[in-house]
């Protein structure tokens, strides 16, 4: 999850090129106060410095609390923190000002995975799967949204315990595979099937 948004490359190098520090983003060449703080947020994101990400993230919605963008970057670094709740939190304040922010619908059905609140999850899935461009392979804070997003559906549904909706979830993934409900080892033969599967995907991005 390491990838940058290429909508924001050239920011980052407007920002980072001239050595400007957090508190000081009033520099003309630094752009706009919410743009620096979040170049600066998305930074330590990128980074692993989930705690420098989200005083950056913070700052930017302080200054715009409107900007869903910074709303989600909050999510995404309060997730990796280890805080689902606020994670959910924040990805609903981000989607309460853009509805179909891919970043915000692929954080909050993660989130609510994470919890146990396995409709919101589905749910969240599905408008991120509804809405997403196939042409897109990565978000602003997580690469493969769309195999991720068929992820997190086929596990909310297994939990659910709508196994065959969650087959045919995790079918858009491997279509050659296949599982049968009414086999005793069904859950253990799906799990491992759901974990070989977000493996490839980690592996890949990796590569």
């Amino acid at each position: 999850m390491k990838g940058m948004g290429w909508v924001l490359i050239a920011m980052l190098i407007l920002i980072s090129s001239c050595g400007r520090e957090l508190n000081n983003p009033f520099d003309p060449k630094a752009g706009s106060p919410r743009e620096a703080y979040f170049a600066y947020g998305l930074d330590r994101f990128n980074s692993g410095d989930f705690k420098g990400a989200k005083e950056g993230f913070r700052k930017s919605v302080e200054v715009d609390p409107t900007f869903a963008l910074g709303h989600a970057g909050m999510g995404w670094s309060s997730l990796f923190s280890g805080d689902p709740i606020i994670a959910i939190a924040e990805f609903s304040l981000a989607l309460q000002n853009q509805n179909d922010l891919p970043d915000a619908l692929l954080g909050l059905a993660a989130a609510a995975l994470a919890v146990g609140d396995y409709e919101k999850a589905e749910s969240n899935a599905e408008r991120l799967i509804s809405t997403f461009s196939e042409d897109e392979s990565k978000l602003i804070f997580a690469d493969k949204p769309l195999e991720r997003g068929y992820l997190i559906l086929a596990e909310s549904r297994f939990y659910l315990g709508r196994y065959s909706d969650a087959i045919s979830a995790i079918q858009k993934l491997d279509s050659e595979l296949r599982l049968d409900p009414s086999d005793d080892k069904f859950p253990e033969k799906f799990m491992e099937e759901l974990t070989r599967l977000r493996e490839g995907i980690e592996g890949e991005e990796g590569s």
